[in-house]
């Protein structure tokens, strides 16, 4: 059974790509805890992917929030004297225009244009807004705060919380269940032993196991030899 999305929802594609993608593992839910699922998953992967694209984000909120107050107090000052500067030249362009006509004309055509052009994008600045009067850090939400940090620790806790008293999985499984999620969606890798597999599984893992001991096994043998 697909997942039903709403048409306007911004995640949806996002949400039915991890949908589809939880569906192909071995997890043993039904369609309703899928779906829960993957609504848990949707955002701690968006978090993943945050601290992976913005390593330096815990550093640039700790400057900003040592120096971002003092640094904003000082644009919204001088964008206020750019201003006062801005209409002391026009009220200047406009005192010497009343006097000369033919330097008022010169000004209305190659200067006045640009000042008021300059004024209007001086006010357009948002001085007032939250995002030039407040740190970064200090607007941050509890989720926001979230995608700031490592979210291996929080995400790991959720799902153990989600497949064990949510799903009432007993913990192995619920563990053998985290490993798998995390290690398909990148988060990290962790190795899943052969008693976690199912029985169709074992044989070729433990196949896996058996080429891979022998190949070491081979090296060390040459490797001995090459010394001799």
């Amino acid at each position: 059974m697909e997942q039903e999305v709403e048409l306007d929802d911004p995640f949806a594609a996002e949400h039915g790509r991890i949908y589809t993608h939880l569906r192909e593992m071995d997890l043993s839910l039904d369609t309703a805890a899928l779906e829960k699922l993957t609504r848990l998953v949707a955002r701690h992967d968006a978090a993943f992917r945050t601290w992976r694209e913005y390593p330096g984000v815990q550093r640039n909120l700790r400057v900003d929030a040592e120096h971002g107050e003092a640094s904003r107090r000082v644009l919204i000052r001088k964008v206020a004297k750019a201003l006062d500067a801005v209409d002391e030249v026009l009220d200047y362009v406009a005192k010497i225009s009343r006097g000369n006509e033919l330097i008022g004309r010169i000004f209305k055509q190659i200067a006045i244009p640009h000042l008021k052009s300059a004024r209007q994008s001086l006010a357009a600045i948002p001085t007032k807004s939250g995002r030039l009067n407040r740190t970064v850090a200090a607007r941050l939400t509890p989720f926001g705060k979230s995608f700031a940090s490592d979210p291996t620790s929080v995400a790991r806790e959720e799902l153990l919380e989600f497949f064990a008293k949510t799903c009432k999985l007993r913990p192995r499984e619920a563990d053998r269940n985290i490993a798998l999620v995390g290690n398909a969606l990148g988060w990290w890798n962790v190795k899943i032993d052969d008693e976690w597999l199912p029985m169709k599984d074992r044989r070729g893992a433990r196949g896996s196991n058996a080429i891979r001991k022998s190949r070491v096994r081979s090296q060390r043998r040459d490797a001995s030899r090459k010394t001799r």
